[in-house]
Formats: C-alpha cells, sequence, structure tokens
C-alpha cells in the first residue's frame, strides 16, 4: 500500500498544501522527493520485538534461525525483509531483536504465538510488545448504526470469521462517531474473501464492505524538524531541538528546557508529534489529492498502443546453420522412436502368440490326462 501512495506521490512533486489551522496560520508546504523516498522504502509493518536476556545475540542469526526452523517444521517460507537490534528500552543484560517482514501472509504467519519456537538458537526470548495490524489485513465495514451494540456486533461477527480479531468505530475530525467500523483480521486469506464478495453478513444483516486504507506517513526531519527532507540532505545549519523548537549549532551541547513549544504550529508538544495540527492538515489534504486522482492499477492490461507493431524484415528468409542441425537431429530421434516402436509391436505379438500356445499346450495335457485315467 505504501508503494501505491509513493507512486501517486511522485505527481505531486511540484505541488504545494495551504490549509487553515486553528491559529489562523497559512501552511505552505511542497512534496519532495525525500518524502517520496521515504514512503517507498519505510517498512509496510511494524516489527515483531523479540527481548532476550543474553547480550551477545545478534539480529542476523535470530533471523536466520527463526526462518529455518519455520521451514522446516511448519513448512512455510517467512520473507523477513530486514531485521537490527535495540537496546532503548532493554534493562542491562537484555537486548531487543525487531523483525520486519516483507509482505501480510508473514505478518498474519507470526501473529500467532503457536507457530514460533520454544528457543531460538538455545536462547529464551519473551513478547516485550505486539505489533497493531496492519492496514493490508483490515477492511472497513460501511453504515454501521450507531446505536448497536460493538460488543455484541464483534462476537457475532467472530463466530462467521473466526480470524477478525478487533472491531474498532471510526471517528471524524471533530472526535465523533461515524457509521464505519474497522475490522482487523488475523488471515490474509479470510480477509480477502469479504473483500471479493464486497458484503458481510453480522447478526442477518448484510452491509457493504471496502478495503482500509492506511493514513500516508508524514516524514519529519530530526535535523531541523521540518516536514520534507531527511537529514542527510537537510540544507539548514543549525539543528532544532524537538523538543523546545530552539535552534542550536550543536544539538548534544544545547540545555533544553524541556518546555514543549512546537516550531510549526507554536503550541505546547513536541515538534514531531504527528498529532500536530499542521501535520494533521498535510496529512488529510495529501491523503485527498491521492483520492482525487485516477486509481492505478497493479494488473497488466493489453494495451496495443503499448506494443507497437514491429518494422518490416529486411530479409525474407534468415539462414540459421544451428537450427537446421537441432532440426535433422530431431528427425534422426523420431526415425528412432519410430523404429523401436516397431519393434515393440512385433515382440507384443510374439509374446501373445507363445502366451496363446501354452494355454493350448496345458488344455491338451489336461485332456490327455483325463483320456489316460478314462482307461
Amino acid at each position: 500500500m505504501l508503494m501505491v501512495i509513493a507512486n501517486k506521490i511522485t505527481t505531486l512533486l511540484s505541488s504545494t498544501i495551504r490549509d487553515s489551522i486553528t491559529n489562523g496560520k497559512t501552511i505552505r508546504v511542497q512534496i519532495t522527493n525525500e518524502a517520496t523516498r521515504f514512503a517507498q522504502t519505510r517498512y509496510s509493518f511494524q516489527p515483531f520485538i523479540l527481548r532476550f536476556s543474553a547480550s551477545q545475540v545478534t539480529a542476523k542469526q535470530t533471523a536466520k534461525e527463526l526462518i529455518n526452523y519455520i521451514k522446516n517444521n511448519v513448512n512455510f517460507e517467512l520473507d523477513i525483509v530486514g531485521c537490527r537490534e535495540s537496546k532503548v528500552k532493554c534493562a542491562a543484560n537484555e537486548i531487543d531483536i525487531l523483525l520486519f517482514v516483507k509482505n501480510s501472509k508473514s505478518f498474519a504467519f507470526l501473529l500467532d504465538e503457536l507457530n514460533w519456537p520454544q528457543s531460538i538458537d538455545g536462547q529464551q526470548y519473551t513478547f516485550p510488545s505486539k505489533p497493531s495490524i496492519p492496514s493490508q489485513l483490515s477492511i472497513v465495514v460501511k453504515n454501521v448504526s450507531l446505536r448497536i451494540n460493538i460488543a455484541s456486533f464483534t462476537d457475532d461477527l467472530k463466530n462467521a470469521y473466526p480470524s477478525a480479531e478487533n472491531v474498532i468505530r471510526l471517528k471524524n475530525k471533530n472526535q465523533t462517531d461515524i457509521k464505519l467500523l474497522k475490522v482487523e483480521f488475523k488471515s490474509v486469506e479470510e480477509r480477502n474473501t469479504v473483500l471479493e464478495r464486497r458484503k458481510i453478513m453480522v447478526n442477518y444483516i448484510s452491509y457493504d464492505v471496502e478495503q482500509y486504507l492506511g493514513q500516508a506517513k508524514v516524514l519529519i526531519c530530526t535535523k531541523c524538524q521540518g516536514i520534507g527532507p531527511f537529514k542527510r540532505q537537510c540544507q539548514q545549519v543549525n539543528e532544532t531541538c524537538k523538543v523546545c523548537g530552539v535552534s542550536c549549532h550543536d544539538i548534544k551541547q544545547h540545555q533544553c528546557s524541556f518546555v514543549p513549544k512546537c516550531i510549526h504550529c507554536g503550541s505546547s508538544h513536541n515538534s514531531n508529534d504527528p498529532k500536530c495540527p499542521v501535520v494533521k492538515s498535510f496529512r488529510a489534504s495529501l491523503t485527498r489529492k491521492l483520492l482525487s486522482l485516477p486509481p492505478t492499477s497493479s494488473y497488466s492490461t493489453d494495451c496495443p498502443a503499448d506494443f507497437p507493431r514491429l518494422a518490416s524484415a529486411q530479409f525474407a528468409s534468415i539462414r540459421n546453420t544451428t537450427t537446421n542441425l537441432i532440426l535433422l537431429k530431431l528427425d534422426v530421434i523420431n526415425k528412432c522412436v519410430n523404429k523401436l516402436n516397431d519393434n515393440i509391436e512385433i515382440l507384443a505379438r510374439k509374446t501373445e502368440q507363445f502366451e496363446k500356445f501354452m494355454a493350448d499346450k496345458i488344455e491338451s495335457d489336461i485332456q490327455f490326462d483325463k483320456r489316460i485315467q478314462a482307461l
């Protein structure tokens, strides 16, 4: 899904987005190439975090051992696109291994803890947290009454679709409930089946469903805290503190006041907060523009314009010695096969004649024995 969003973003590189914020400011943000690459290269799924009590565990070895175990014991091709180590939230002598999967099938497979081994490379591990179910495993149920009991709806839904994990009532920008429900599945097949039918039956009521589209991720520079550029390509000389918003030459020597102030809207929150009105406005406007574009299909279409007629050949025929030799050898092989078939037919006829002779001989011997006994 992120790849589709990125492809659409590339068509808007020269466009700008203007939105009115609550404080009356007008924000002008240009969609850059860096934002496009960010959408293309970020992992589509949250990582599975494994916490080990031994600090000598490595991410690559853990991923390799897990892939081999699942392949040999469960007969499933696990597709891991990346892995890394982290000690940010770990105690002493602990390490977290983050595993990123490539597709929704691998993600759904790892959601089931029964598919995991008891230990990896002889080391015990725990799950400090579980990744949230992505939009690739979610659908939207439309026109669900606001008076309906969500708990009862969830129970009826899980009885009909066992892989349905969570049911969430969506809200509008004013945080008011709307008639849309987000349903998260743990099975790719069951979710795709529902989308193909475009209907879902819950408690004898049929609801329309459609694919859930995740929000586009907004790239915020970790150096200047601006929307758009990567840190290594940022043109600002000084660094900006994400908490207080003060610009300084060396962020490591900066003495932060720890009073949050956003450089985008001036409110009391960090500058990289995704709930910032500026960031939310940018994301909303970007989503509206993306939805207004004609949909792009990943399926190939046989368009005649994509396959123009080739120019006429300069020669009527092309001599190819290699092709002629191959054809001659094929003719020889064909003759040998035909001759072999003839020999097999001859042997079959002789075998049939011999079997008939033996049957007549046995019958003659039986009649001869009966005559002897009669005498």
